[in-house]
């Protein structure tokens, strides 16, 4: 039973000092908890700190200047992926456009014959 009771109390599992936490609040807890372990808010940019949450606001504060890097290369990545996309649908809409007309073309053939 204490190792599924949701009332059971708990420490945190990160012994962070945080005691009395009820099982089914240890999860929100964790969102919290400042010795969890948690990515920098700019790893989807190419970021790799992975440390304690309480680490993260000196982190942000001493790469400032990388991450505004990070951010400047994904800006560039992304703008030259639109442009490629732009260029591709602009092909794509020349190809079905011809297909339509190609289409009306043997449509209009087609009634020709059948009168």
């Amino acid at each position: 039973l204490r190792e599924t009771c949701p009332k059971v109390q708990l420490v945190c599992p990160n012994q962070c000092g945080a005691v009395d936490l009820l099982r089914d609040q240890v999860a929100a807890h964790r969102k919290t908890c400042p010795r969890e372990k948690v990515h920098c808010y700019y790893a989807n940019a190419g970021c790799s700190f992975d440390d304690m949450r309480m680490a993260l606001p000196r982190h942000h504060e001493q790469n400032l200047t990388y991450h505004m890097q990070l951010i400047s290369q994904t800006g560039e990545q992304n703008k030259e992926l639109i442009l490629k996309a732009k260029a591709d649908f602009a092909r794509e809409a020349v190809r079905l456009q011809t297909r339509i007309t190609d289409l009306e073309k043997k449509t209009q053939e087609q009634m020709l014959k059948a009168n």
